[in-house]
């Protein structure tokens, strides 16, 4: 049987979660509450691993070298630390304007993906931080810059995959490219939505979902890896979909 996990907003802003399924354990992002967590896949055993880190919000996963990174977009940093939330490190830094925002680690490549919100970038780095480079600089329409939401990377067949939310002239959209920023796809499209935020790939299966927010609940997509959409809704006023497990 196929499962879902949609995270919602609630009292507090869960902003990322990740499943180490080798752990058995589920690491999750409380952005209101400055921490971080995990726990097994039922729930049970909490516990809390970082924080006062201020406002985190993406987060990924490196198990083969046991690190967690995140990402402090309203600072311009990105941190990592043990799985067991030990030996917090500063590995990147940049101006608070560029909000450095989504994150997704290629540890068999030894590198590190994440965007610069603000900016409408997306770089790449070794996995200590070093040897930053721009791979991707975001479409531009008079003022408006894209502006990336999330990241996920296909390893196996050298993509990743991107979001952008709806900026004035620029629609949100779901978009893919090699992992070196050529080749650049435009998936999915729409002026009727604000928010593309949420992946997660079914490699076996060839489908990629997220979540989407209209003007008044979420939206839940999924498409085949060629880009053929396939789309369902689920309307939860005041709510909007952050992050989809699967």
């Amino acid at each position: 049987m196929k499962k879902w996990i949609l995270i919602f907003v609630g009292l507090f802003l869960i902003a990322s979660t990740q499943l180490l399924a080798q752990a058995q354990k589920v690491y999750w992002i409380s952005t209101g509450t400055a921490k971080i967590f995990r726990a097994n896949p039922d729930g049970s055993d909490i516990e809390r691993l970082v924080y006062g880190t201020y406002q985190p919000m993406g987060l990924a996963l490196a198990k083969n070298i046991g690190k967690i990174y995140w990402t402090r977009p309203f600072q311009g940093k990105i941190m990592r630390a043990n799985l067991d939330g030990t030996g917090v490190e500063e590995i990147s830094s940049t101006s608070m304007f560029n909000q450095v925002w989504a994150i997704d680690v290629d540890e068999d490549g030894g590198k590190i993906y994440y965007s610069w919100y603000l900016q409408g970038k997306i770089l790449r780095a070794n996995l200590d931080g070093s040897g930053e480079e721009v791979i991707y600089e975001g479409r531009k329409i008079g003022p408006y810059i894209e502006r990336i939401l999330d990241i996920e990377l296909d390893l196996t067949s050298g993509k990743m995959y991107w979001a952008n939310n709806n900026n004035e002239s620029i629609t949100a959209a779901l978009i893919r490219a090699n992992l070196d920023g050529s080749n650049v796809e435009v998936l999915w499209e729409s002026t009727d939505f604000t928010y593309q935020w949420g992946f997660d790939i079914d490699f076996a299966e060839g489908k990629i979902f997220w979540g989407s927010r209209p003007v008044n609940g979420t939206d839940i997509h999924s498409a085949n890896l060629d880009g053929q959409i396939e789309y369902f809704s689920i309307i939860f006023l005041y709510n909007h979909s952050l992050g989809i497990l699967k």
